[in-house]
Order: structure tokens, then sequence, then C-alpha cells
């Protein structure tokens, strides 16, 4: 099936790419921006944390003794990769094009099925590779391998193969929150706005600007973290935010003249401000997930999310780097003569992984 819908052509068109607009890409962020990659990452793999060690040691000793403490202790957790991989494929004819301001661009006599080195292929190409991008953060950041159709989504039995083949950065940081509530900052207006019932209502408003809510939420956030993570210097660590929990914060600000839009800045694709000295990063993709997938047509599912961490905390696991930013290893066109048509297929093997459960504070 032909990836376009376009009208057949009647008087004289546009002829070439280049006359052409394009709606636009989404901006994703480059994949190594607040993740950090580990390589060679195949099959399944452990990942060794060794803990704190813990008990009461040290006492008046008034004897000679040979006994050894046994309250010191050093546990450890295992987490285990488990890399699925991640991949599809493209294919496009060139009749597809005949009767469409493409056939201008073309190849002539025989060689007219093939459409490598046309304007067209690198159009599609383009549209793939973002594409690519879009699944792989989709599956890092919103996998879940229980995923059921319509709990919690709109999603039909069909398309849960879109969202199931990994557990994701969401459903782990969940699970840490199960397993020790203080990882969790609760209370704040992100909490009460996402338990509204409509899309309306969980919009933020002027009284929330007014009391600064999103800043003190983001503020408690810091306060409420792990020792561990708050005495990082503040370089290292990262607000990662739904797009509409920055916006809130960028309004909050320049509603007392703290902040002006000049004062924010893009880098790989992301918005950034600051609060206490950390970087706060618009990480629009999530906003886009639950607008399209994680809602009941009613309400979003938490529309309003935000973490604090540091920079490498978040892991992803994949053979190569190169697949993950459409390389030669992980992106591949061609043209076949046996049925005249044109692929494209891409893929990567990938798992994610939240390192450090201490190392978290979210608020959602």
């Amino acid at each position: 099936m032909s990836a376009f819908s376009l009208p057949d052509l009647a008087v004289e068109q546009v002829k070439s790419m280049s006359e052409t607009l394009h709606e636009g890409f989404f901006r994703n962020p480059a994949i190594t921006a607040f993740h950090d990659v580990q390589e060679g990452i195949v099959a399944g793999k452990q990942m060794l944390i060794f803990k704190n060690h813990t008990g009461l040691t040290g006492y008046n000793r008034t004897a000679c003794s040979t006994t050894a403490d046994a309250n010191f202790a050093i546990d450890e957790v295992v987490k285990n990769w488990a890399p699925k991989y991640l991949g599809d494929r493209f294919a496009e004819c060139y009749d597809t094009f005949l009767p469409k301001f493409f056939a201008y661009g073309l190849k002539g006599g025989v060689n007219k099925p093939d459409l490598t080195g046309t304007e067209l292929a690198a159009f599609l190409e383009e549209n793939i590779a973002d594409e690519m991008q879009n699944v792989f953060l989709r599956h890092l950041w919103f996998g879940d391998t229980a995923i059921a159709a319509t709990t919690g989504n709109n999603l039909t039995s069909g398309q849960l193969k879109y969202f199931n083949a990994i557990n994701g950065f969401w459903k782990q940081l969940f699970a840490i929150v199960a397993g020790d509530a203080n990882r969790l900052t609760a209370g704040t207006v992100l909490e009460d706005r996402n338990a509204e019932a409509s899309f309306a209502l969980q919009k933020f408003d002027a009284t929330d600007t007014t009391n600064q809510a999103v800043t003190a939420a983001l503020d408690q956030m810091y306060y409420d973290a792990d020792e561990r993570l708050t005495e990082k210097d503040p370089s290292e660590l990262v607000y990662i935010v739904t797009k509409t929990v920055f916006d809130q914060y960028v309004r909050e600000r320049k509603k007392v003249g703290a902040i002006a839009e000049a004062y924010t800045r893009v880098e790989n694709g992301l918005r950034f401000v600051t609060i206490n000295g950390i970087d706060v990063v618009a990480f629009n993709f999530q906003d886009r997930i639950i607008k399209s997938y994680l809602n009941d047509g009613t309400a979003a599912v938490l529309p309003h999310r935000a973490i604090l961490t540091t920079h490498t905390n978040l892991v992803i696991g994949c053979e190569t780097v190169g697949e993950l930013e459409g390389g030669a290893m992980g992106f591949k066109p061609w043209f076949s003569d046996d049925d005249e048509k044109y692929y494209v297929r891409y893929g990567a093997t990938l798992d994610a992984k939240v390192a450090l459960n201490n190392m978290v504070q979210v608020c959602y």
C-alpha cells in the first residue's frame, strides 16, 4: 500500500519537490541528549548495581575480639537487559506516481521503476528516518510489555505491538514509585490537574499562574529527592518535563518578571530554561504520544509529567549508536529488479533501563 494520497494530474501542477511545501517534522531530541547509551547490548545481560553499605557498626570496644561485626552489609541489585529488535520496512512502486506531479522526477526508459537517487527517494528517506526516531523514542519511553487495549489508552488490540516490545522508562518509573513512595512528589498542581475528568479541566489556568503552582512543584521535587541526587552538581542534573509543564513554568516566570522568552534556549532539538541552576527540558515527544494514544477521548492519562534525574541515569542499551542515528547500521534503502519496487528498511536492537532508583524524583 502506498504512503501517498495525491490528486491526479489535471492542469499543469508543480514539477519538482523544490516547488512543494512540507508540513514539517516535530522536533525530537538527539538520542544522547539526556540518555546514557551503552553499546554491545545484543541479548539478555545483567546490569549489576551495588547499593550503599547498611547496618550499624562502630562501638566502644573494651576487650580483644576476633568476631567480625555482622551488621555491615553491601547489598546488590540486579537488573537485566532484555533488548528487542525493533524495525519495519516500507515499499513503493513507481506506478503510484505516474499520474502525479512526481512523474516529472522519475527516471526514463527501463530505469523508470528505480526511485534511487531521485528527489522522491530523498523525500521518502527523510520521512522514514524521522519515523524511525519516533518509533525508538515511543518504545524507550512508553513501552509496556503488559499493556492492554483501551486500558488507560485508546489502542486497539492490533496496535499493541507498537507499544509492547519492552518496558520503557515510564513503566519502570511507575514501578519505582510503587516500591518507594518517596520518589514521587505528591500533592502538587500536576497531580490535581492530571486527576481532572476532561481535557479542558486538565489545562493549567490563570490561578495556577498567579499561584506559581508549577514553579512550586518543580522546587518541591528538588527538596523531596534523595540527598545523593541533590548533592550532585546542578550541571549533572536535569528536569525532563512535558511541554505542558514547561510552558506553564515559563508563563509563571514571566508573570513575576523573572524570565523573558529570549532567555530560553534551544539545543539539539530541546528547549531549556532553569530552576535552582538545573536545566528544565521540554520533551515534547511525550505530549504527542499522550495526546494521540494515552487518553480515553475525554481526558488524557497523566498529561503533566516531570522527572528530576541525572544526565546518565536513563540508560539505552543497543548494539551500536549508529543503529539509533539512522546510519548504515540501522537504515537501508534499495531497489529490487525482481518486483520493481523501491524499499526502505530500518531496525535496531534496543532496551531501556532506569539505572539507579534513588537517582530519580518524579511528579505526575
